[in-house]
Parts: structure tokens; C-alpha cells; sequence
């Protein structure tokens, strides 16, 4: 049998390493999306694999234009159990509003909003029937 599956995206550290190892205690195989932070993520799928859990690393860039429905599909490929996806990602650099350029404010509203949105519905399409968990 299956072990039901979770896309942790911004797995690779904080909270989202967090996220991915409770998800792993609660059965979960795990697919671990990273951009960034790629080694720890790649760490983290150690740690997690030396426990018996099922995961693999997906990089993938969010603050740039991505398809979420082909990103999804790699995901569902490797995990055909995909029940759960945490939209965990997020960009943040501090600026005061006279010191935020427009393309600093785009890049951030695309991997804080654009990018999860888009997922979720991905992953509805895909998957039909699961647990969508975005963190603000």
C-alpha cells in the first residue's frame, strides 16, 4: 500500500524543514521543493530517507514565470499518492515602501501569492480530492 504524499514547497529550511519532518512522523512520503536552499533540502531527504521516509527534492524557481500544472505532474509522477500540498515558499527582503523598486515588490508578490494560487490549483486539477495548507 501507498503512504499518502505531501509537496512541501520552501522545504529546504525554517519552518518548512519543520513541516516536512511532522509530515514524516504522520506517514507522509514527502516531495521537498527547494530553490535557494537546496542543501539543506537535500540534507533533509537524507535525514528523512535514514528514518524510512519516502522523499525526493523538486528545485524549482518561483520568482520566475514557472508552469505550475507541468511542476505538479513531475510531483504526482514520482508520488502517485499526492494527497497534500503545503505552500510553505515565501521571499522577504526588507525595504521601506520609498526604497521598494517594483521589481523587488512583483518578485515577492509572485512567490508570496501568484505562486501558491497557482499550485492549489494545480493541484485540485491533478489531484481532485486532497489538503491544501497555505502559510501566510
Amino acid at each position: 500500500m501507498n503512504s499518502p504524499a505531501a509537496l512541501i514547497t520552501g522545504a529546504g529550511t525554517r519552518l518548512g524543514s519543520v513541516f516536512a519532518r511532522h509530515m514524516a512522523t504522520l506517514g507522509y512520503d514527502l516531495a521537498l521543493h527547494c530553490n535557494a536552499s537546496l542543501d539543506g533540502a537535500q540534507q533533509l531527504a537524507h535525514e528523512l530517507r535514514s528514518k524510512g521516509c519516502q522523499c525526493e527534492v523538486f528545485a524549482q524557481d518561483f520568482t520566475e514565470s514557472f508552469d505550475s500544472d507541468g511542476f505538479i505532474a513531475k510531483v504526482q509522477r514520482r508520488f502517485t499518492s499526492l494527497a497534500c500540498i503545503v505552500n510553505n515558499a515565501s521571499a522577504y527582503e526588507a525595504a521601506l515602501s520609498q526604497n521598494t523598486s517594483r521589481e523587488l515588490l512583483e518578485s515577492q508578490f509572485r512567490v508570496n501569492f501568484v505562486t501558491p494560487f497557482l499550485l492549489a490549483g494545480s493541484f485540485a486539477r491533478s489531484v481532485g480530492a486532497g489538503q491544501i495548507i497555505n502559510i501566510l
